[in-house]
């Protein structure tokens, strides 16, 4: 060998638990978004907060959008008749 070949003896190891592998990485993403609002010194306390909030409403405005969106959708499959929500599950 020369110095710069690597031998991997055996497999690895993969057996990992990707859900709680994901949990972590989605805190750690979570943690350094407010590490940086809170580290920078020229960035108030209320513009995190208000930045915080305004993220959350666009969320709610997207999935309101794209609930009307597919309650036309269904309403064209079933001949422009209404849509009754409380007969559609909640798999969520």
């Amino acid at each position: 060998m020369t110095g710069h070949e690597f031998v991997v003896e055996g497999r690895p190891n993969v057996t990992v638990d990707w859900k709680a592998e994901y949990a972590k990485q989605r805190k750690n993403r979570l943690a350094d978004s407010i590490h940086e609002y809170l580290e920078d010194d020229e960035v108030s306390i209320e513009v995190f907060y208000q930045d915080l909030k305004d993220e959350i409403e666009q969320i709610i405005t997207y999935h309101k959008v794209k609930k009307e969106k597919a309650i036309g959708a269904l309403q064209l499959i079933l001949g422009h008749r209404s849509v009754d929500l409380s007969s559609i599950p909640d798999r969520y």
